[in-house]
């Protein structure tokens, strides 16, 4: 399972994928610390956590038994 990170920047709009939720969050901070707009991290299961909530982000459960 693949979570992806997306923001924008003044070129347009950037994303990137990550096998670990751990990895999005630190792949995110980045984008934050860059100065990326709306950096978003999409869980395997379609739930996507802006910036206020990465924290909440599941890191330690079987993605493919969560999908709705």
């Amino acid at each position: 399972m693949q979570f992806l990170i997306t923001g924008t920047d003044s070129i347009g709009r950037i994303v990137f994928r990550c096998e670990t939720a751990a990895a999005a969050r630190r792949k995110a901070a980045v984008l934050a610390e860059c100065g990326c707009d709306d950096v978003v991290i999409t869980a395997p299961d379609g739930q996507r956590y802006p910036p206020q909530v990465f924290d909440q982000l599941p890191s330690d459960i079987d993605w493919s038994e969560r999908r709705h």
